[in-house]
């Protein structure tokens, strides 16, 4: 699924290039990337398919599922259309390909030695570390 490697490059981004956190949603290193597990329960329905829906959240006050909504300013939309633009021109084999890059997060969590790794999670500081040379 494409568009988890293409949010999970957005975070990457703004980590590193603005010091921040876009979400505090977990990222954890599947197969066949990294994936945000929200996204992937929102949009599994469309498999390889284009997606044709917003992601849902599950609101406690309504007690339902509601479109899920974030709050950017310009310069922020603006900087993830930069990071973004260039990646959805790849197809899904590619992104996963980038994604694996050798000694990347996700390979980082994948396979890692030694110490265990519950949820193989991608955690904020190891994409730190990791630093994603597509940002350079």
């Amino acid at each position: 699924m494409g568009i988890n490697k293409l949010a999970f490059f957005a975070v990457e981004a703004f980590l590193l290039k603005r010091d921040q956190l876009l979400t505090n949603a977990k990222i954890e290193a599947w197969e066949h990337g990294p994936v945000f597990r929200e996204l992937y329960q929102s949009f599994k329905s469309y498999g390889n398919g284009s997606v044709l829906g917003r992601a849902k959240v599950f609101s406690t006050a309504s007690e339902e599922f509601q479109e899920a909504l974030i709050c950017l300013s310009d310069q922020e939309e603006s900087f993830l259309r930069e990071v973004i633009t260039p990646l959805m021109f790849h197809s899904a084999a590619e992104l996963r390909a980038l994604s694996h890059e050798r000694n990347g997060a996700w390979y980082r969590v994948w396979w890692y030695e030694g110490h265990a790794n519950p949820g193989m999670e991608i955690s904020p500081s190891l994409l730190m570390e990791a630093g994603g040379g597509r940002h350079d």
